[in-house]
């Protein structure tokens, strides 16, 4: 079997690949992995804008989207920020 590359979202594969639980961003970044074929052709943009995870496709050449963690004074998330 030929070894991952290393890049965002090999190690959250393979803990999902042994029935480890993800959080939502680990989830996306498994299978962002997955779907490039784990990036044997190198860490590049997918170039899919019509993906619902595109805009927060860990490789993405325009960053669409920030994303915020939760609030610390309000506990509630901030979401995406255009």
């Amino acid at each position: 079997m030929k070894e991952w590359p290393s890049a965002r979202g090999g190690k959250e594969l393979k803990k999902h690949l042994v029935g480890d639980r993800l959080t939502l961003k680990q989830m996306i970044l498994a299978k962002c992995f997955d779907c490039m074929g784990r990036y044997f052709d190198g860490k590049t943009d997918c170039e899919l804008p019509d993906c619902p995870l595109y805009p927060i496709m860990p490789y993405q050449k325009n960053v669409l989207y920030k994303i915020k963690s939760m609030s610390k004074n309000k506990g509630h998330p901030k979401g995406l920020v255009k």
